[in-house]
């Protein structure tokens, strides 16, 4: 997705006028909008495979949506997980690059040249789709501040500063009053083969809850 590939989807989108319409949001009645998340931002990304004679570069810029469905709240218990997510992928000049969503069944991906694409695991979904993986099933829980079970920093108040999850490295650069706003992402902690490097950029706005 960098800039001759955003050309060409956004080339495509226009051509054929919305062919990627966004997934309804997760959830459809008052209950789950009740426990809906969004949050909107900006991201930049920088990916790099090491799989032949010369590596192969990519870079570019957009903006996205993250909607997510936790399951309903149990008293006295931590934050519960989400149940369904839906992203979609926009081009620097707002035009829908991908819509993607998520639940218990699996993940399912549709891009602006109309093609539609399944697997049960979103991040090689986005890897199928783009070239580079999008951590689907953990921004929710970055994007709220939370990580895994791996190792993790915080600053005295708790706030969560940086963390190992599922391969990534996650640094908040930046909190503000309703969650961090800037997030550094790197993939992957452990090398894997064929050697690929992703850093993704996230510049986030405060979460609108209940919608």
């Amino acid at each position: 997705m960098g800039a001759g590939l955003l050309a060409r989807v956004a080339a495509c989108t226009l051509l054929l006028s919305a062919c990627a319409t966004p997934p309804s949001g997760p959830g459809g009645d008052a209950e789950s909008e009740a426990r809906t998340t969004t949050w909107r931002g900006r991201f930049a990304y920088a990916f790099e495979a090491r799989d032949g004679v010369e590596p192969r570069r990519d870079s570019g810029t957009g903006g996205f949506v993250l909607r997510a469905v936790r399951a309903p709240q149990a008293p006295r218990m931590p934050p519960p997980p989400v149940e369904s997510l839906s992203l979609e992928l926009y081009s620097p000049l707002g035009q829908t690059v991908a819509a993607a969503s998520a639940d218990a069944s699996g993940a399912r991906i549709q891009l602006a040249d109309g093609r539609r694409l399944e697997a049960a695991d979103p991040e090689a979904l986005t890897e199928q789709a783009f070239g580079w993986r999008m951590p689907i099933g953990r921004l929710a829980d970055w994007l709220d501040g939370r990580s895994g079970d791996g190792p993790a920093e915080r600053d005295p108040t708790g706030r969560l500063l940086r963390a190992i999850d599922g391969n990534w490295r996650v640094t908040i650069v930046e909190w503000g009053d309703d969650g961090p706003t800037r997030i550094d992402l790197d993939w992957p902690v452990q090398p894997v083969v064929p050697q690929r490097t992703l850093r993704l950029r996230l510049a986030v706005e405060p979460p609108a809850r209940g919608r």
